[in-house]
């Protein structure tokens, strides 16, 4: 690890690529986070105690930066290493994809490491909530936008979304632990996120979805709220909300359905009495 770091050092003077740093930081025994907070303690204490009463666990957990001018997510917050709720609502974000903070390696024969991006790399285990909603986001890709974070709630109303590509969750974390995940008022035509196992609320209200596919909705067992009002459907795929066994609440008001089939919405037959 110390030779990665001396040998990058060495070759531009500085250390002016985070991705890189990250990237060792995956691959060998180094770490490091900023911590927000401070404790005092004893000097006389020797280093083995010194070590307990240092608050290295203690940081920042609720970080508030909407209503701003924020053009891009500050790279800054991949270092700070206990968030749990992050706002970036009204804000200018763009893009979810920055060369100095997204990890793109070449691809060869179908083999390398895998794309995604180091936005929240230090608070992957603690980040919950992520509010990027009324920004000016245009496409979700297939590289991660949220490397090893297990989200349960991403707020995405209020963007320019005109496609998302399901690579970006079901080769992420958010697969098993995504809760809640909001739309609403985007450009999708289209979703394809049956891979959301966890998911208990969907909400894409207006937008202009045109069909509700059979891959469209989350597999979840969960799932027990569904909002798709104030779109564009004409159709529902034979089997688009069946097995759904939680499912109590629907919202389809303000589309162009002409006919809604009673095989859309069936449960399986129970193949035993104990099965009911």
């Amino acid at each position: 690890a110390f030779e990665n770091l001396k040998y990058s050092y060495n070759a531009s003077g500085r250390l002016n690529k985070v991705t890189y740093l990250y990237d060792m930081m995956d691959n060998d025994n180094i770490d490091f986070s900023l911590v927000f907070g401070h404790q005092e303690f004893n000097k006389s204490e020797n280093k083995q105690n010194l070590s307990k009463q240092v608050p290295w666990g203690v940081g920042l957990s609720y970080l508030d930066l909407s209503f701003n001018k924020l053009n891009e997510i500050p790279y800054s917050l991949s270092l700070l290493g206990n968030l749990q709720t992050v706002n970036l609502s009204h804000n200018r974000i763009s893009g979810l994809y920055r060369d100095w903070i997204c990890w793109r390696p070449p691809v060869q024969n179908g083999t390398g490491k895998n794309r995604h991006c180091y936005w929240f790399r230090a608070s992957a285990q603690t980040l919950k909530v992520l509010d990027l909603s009324y920004n000016r986001i245009e496409l979700i890709g297939e590289i991660q936008p949220w490397y090893n974070v297990q989200l349960a709630e991403l707020h995405l109303q209020g963007n320019q979304i005109t496609t998302i590509n399901p690579e970006a969750f079901a080769k992420s974390r958010l697969k098993g632990s995504l809760v809640v995940l909001n739309l609403d008022y985007n450009k999708l035509m289209y979703f394809l996120l049956s891979s959301l196992e966890r998911l208990e609320e969907i909400s894409i209200q207006h937008n202009q979805l045109g069909n509700v596919e059979n891959d469209s909705l989350p597999r979840s067992s969960q799932l027990h709220r569904v909002k798709l009002a104030n779109n564009c459907i004409t159709a529902i795929e034979t089997g688009a909300f069946n097995n759904l066994k939680m499912l109590d609440f629907i919202d389809l008001s303000h589309n162009q359905l002409l006919h809604i089939y009673y095989d859309s919405m069936t449960m399986t037959k129970r193949t035993t009495l104990g099965s009911r």
